[in-house]
């Protein structure tokens, strides 16, 4: 691969300069972000399979370009309370957005740029724990990262019996609950995807499963990857 081609794909999504193909290209700032098989981790349970700080998996420079040449998605990563995020916090933030780009590889559909934000506790007005639906409606509504993606709050905790949420109508993002174990990937692919237009589905194994947990193979079918790639969040491929 020709330095000129990385360059070129690094400078469409917006990284410029001198930079780290890991840490600005792909977006990847712990180190690790790699994990077991879906297949394995489903036949475990996503809940009980944490994350493996020794670890830190392989990455496609080629796939990623290639995925980047089609339509693809920017995401800015907001961490709510600040304070409370550690070193595997970190870490399970980078393994999930592999696991998304995993997922959404599959429908050529691409994770582009991604950047990191964060809002302090005292700044995040008592939102660092979402009690019900309309306070995680709340936190979506009241912050913007600004950042050109498509917003992803990170929280330490959903009281209400879920992982994750996303406004169905007019989405300004999307929140995703750091549950200490893979989960959290299955998870932010599921609500991306609602940001991207996609219902709820009656189908187990589908990702957008609304009867329980999503389970393997994780599907997304010809209609629900169509959906998705028209959004207006989606950007054309890269040059």
């Amino acid at each position: 691969m020709r330095p000129t081609t990385l360059r070129l794909s690094a400078a469409c999504i917006g990284v410029a300069g001198n930079f780290s193909v890991v840490k600005d290209f792909f977006g990847y700032r712990s180190g690790v972000y790699g994990h077991l098989s879906f297949e394995a981790i489903d036949a475990t349970g996503f809940d009980g399979v944490p994350i493996d700080p020794s670890a830190p998996g392989k990455l496609s420079l080629r796939r990623q370009i290639e995925l980047l040449q089609g339509p693809h998605i920017h995401l800015d990563l907001i961490r709510v309370g600040l304070e409370d995020f550690t070193t595997a916090s970190e870490q399970e933030i980078d393994i999930a957005v592999q696991m998304t780009r995993e997922l959404y590889s599959r429908i050529g559909l691409g994770v582009g740029r991604v950047l990191r934000f964060s809002i302090r506790k005292s700044k995040a007005r008592g939102h660092t724990v979402l009690e019900t639906e309309g306070e995680t409606f709340d936190l979506i509504d009241e912050f913007e990262a600004h950042g050109g993606g498509m917003d992803v709050f990170f929280v330490r905790d959903m009281d209400f019996n879920v992982s994750g949420g996303t406004p169905s109508k007019n989405p300004g993002g999307c929140a995703v609950e750091m549950t200490g174990a893979t989960m959290t990937g299955i998870t932010l692919a599921h609500e991306l995807a609602h940001f991207l237009g996609l219902p709820h589905m009656s189908v187990r194994t589908n990702l957008m499963s609304d009867v329980g947990f999503p389970k393997f193979p994780f599907d997304i079918t010809s209609d629900q990857a169509s959906t998705m790639r028209d959004s207006d969040h989606v950007f054309p491929g890269c040059p």
